[in-house]
């Protein structure tokens, strides 16, 4: 028997093949299709993925809990040189100890686990106390208070 098969470019390729060889290739064919579909997910996790931090950024010699948006396990395992930063005990919260004598810049935090590591989140250091806003803000006349030390 001589089967032909029609490549992606356009060809077609003939070769002889028994009838007991062609049914070993379509069973092992249809046995990989299928194995495929309905294999059990891996037992692995995906590698954690990271969007934003909020709030992203805090003041020099502060410790701050900030909220990752993403896609991670938790507790996380985290990697920010410079800042100490530990998995909260609430899931999605970090808390950011930044030291007094950091310069007032940025830090890159990423989340990571065994199967690799999030894309960098910048998370700025400054020198004054971060404040939240508070709303209604839209006139003057209900612009929010910031206190001297704010």
């Amino acid at each position: 028997m001589i089967k032909a098969i029609q490549l992606k470019l356009g060809c077609i390729v003939r070769w002889p093949v028994s009838e007991e060889l062609w049914a070993r290739i379509v069973a092992v064919s249809l046995l990989t299709a299928v194995g495929t579909i309905f294999a059990p997910a891996s037992a692995s996790s995906a590698p954690p993925t990271l969007k934003h931090l909020f709030p992203a950024g805090g003041q020099r010699g502060a410790k701050v809990v900030t909220k990752c948006t993403g896609e991670f396990s938790w507790p996380a395992k985290v990697w920010a040189p410079g800042v100490d930063v530990v998995s909260g005990e609430e899931e999605g919260k970090l808390e950011v100890s930044i030291p007094q004598d950091l310069a007032a810049d940025r830090v890159w935090i990423r989340l990571y686990n065994e199967e690799g590591i999030s894309t960098a989140v910048p998370f700025l250091i400054g020198n004054l106390q971060e404040v939240d806003e508070l709303e209604p803000n839209n006139s003057p006349g209900d612009a929010q208070v910031l206190s001297e030390t704010s």
